[in-house]
């Protein structure tokens, strides 16, 4: 068993398989559903998140760690139960400021997943090929392009007040 930290690198290998991110969705989207869903009502997370998540991953010159990033799309989404990710496929709340209608809004699952972990690259390693698949690339302040190689980096950045 892999044990993460603050101190974890963005850009690292992942352990989990699909089959094991699929179940991490699903176990913990039904214990959060009744507190986080819009509903209150558990509703199965789409079929397939584990795929995306590492191939999306892998798919940059820099890996990034599909550990880390499952992890912070369960924090942001509780397990795929709230509302962006539900009905916008929103995966860690992109643009989601508290205005209302503010936040990206993807056609599928796994082009929120690819824009997740591209707007992760910017974040850790700045300039690269990803940044046409970050919507979000334009907002992010360029003195934390490629300041944050540690998950705990994001504090304060990724979201205010931003404990990731």
């Amino acid at each position: 068993m892999t044990v993460y930290s603050g101190d974890s690198l963005i850009v690292s290998q992942g352990m989990a398989t699909e089959a094991q991110i699929d179940a991490f969705f699903a176990e913990l989207g039904f214990n959060l559903a009744p507190r986080f869903a819009p509903d209150g009502e558990y509703q199965a997370p789409p079929a397939g998140l584990g795929k995306w998540f590492i191939n999306w991953c892998k798919s940059w010159e820099h890996t990034v760690n599909h550990d880390l990033a499952v992890a912070k799309c369960v924090h942001e989404t509780a397990g795929w139960q709230a509302h962006w990710a539900r009905n916008h496929n929103n995966p860690a709340g992109l643009g989601v400021t508290g205005v209302p209608g503010a936040g990206e809004k993807f056609d599928s699952p796994g082009q929120g997943i690819e824009c997740h972990i591209a707007h992760l690259l910017t974040y850790a390693e700045g300039e690269g090929a990803w940044i046409t698949s970050d919507r979000r690339y334009a907002n992010t302040p360029v003195r934390w392009r490629g300041a944050c190689p540690k998950i705990s980096d994001l504090n304060g950045k990724w979201a205010t007040p931003g404990t990731v």
